[in-house]
């Protein structure tokens, strides 16, 4: 998967101890990389959608919260989806080295 080659790749250009790393502990280092850049990424958009956009402010709609929805919100719920998916194939092809029981 891409994003945990790019994520291997930034590692090794700003972190000395990368490269001293054992194959597992390389696997389990980008996927937490990729981890932590969902995490950063979903906040971000999240906290714009709440306080700035306006989509969830009481009078902008007469529809309910729960039904309200943007590009964006849309978008970073596709996004979410795909990382849930990716994450859990390489937590499935690496078992019990990610994951474990």
């Amino acid at each position: 998967m891409k994003v945990y080659k790019l994520t291997a790749f930034v590692s090794r250009l700003y972190f000395k101890g990368y490269g001293k790393l054992t194959g597992a502990q390389k696997v389990e280092w980008n996927n937490r990389g990729f981890s932590t850049f969902h995490a950063l990424f979903v906040a971000s958009a999240s906290l714009y959608l709440l306080l700035l956009s306006g989509l969830f402010y009481e009078d902008s709609r007469d529809e309910l919260v729960v039904n309200r929805t943007s590009t964006l919100s849309n978008s970073t719920l596709g996004i979410s989806i795909g990382y849930f998916l990716s994450d859990l194939a390489m937590i499935l092809f690496h078992f019990p080295a990610l994951g474990g029981m």
